[in-house]
């Protein structure tokens, strides 16, 4: 994960839901203006072909969370 003010944490065990409560976190502590997630794979917690763990991830649980902070997101995807 990588914010635009500073903020850097590569290597990361959280996935899925357990991410998503890691980000809540960092960002009711100090206020960022970017969040990056690259690669999505690393952090989704589920197979990124699979529309319901996509939406539940991104749609349900990161694009409130991000609106809730006013934070801007990057993802990143990788294809092998």
């Amino acid at each position: 994960m990588q914010c635009a003010s500073g903020y850097l944490r590569h290597r990361m065990r959280r996935t899925g839901a357990e991410f998503l409560k890691f980000v809540e976190r960092r960002l009711s502590l100090e206020q960022f203006d970017i969040l990056r997630i690259d690669p999505l794979q690393a952090y989704l917690g589920g197979d990124p072909k699979e529309t319901e763990v996509t939406a539940e991830f991104l749609r349900t649980g990161l694009t409130p969370l991000l609106n809730r902070h006013g934070v801007a997101c990057g993802v990143e995807s990788s294809h092998a």
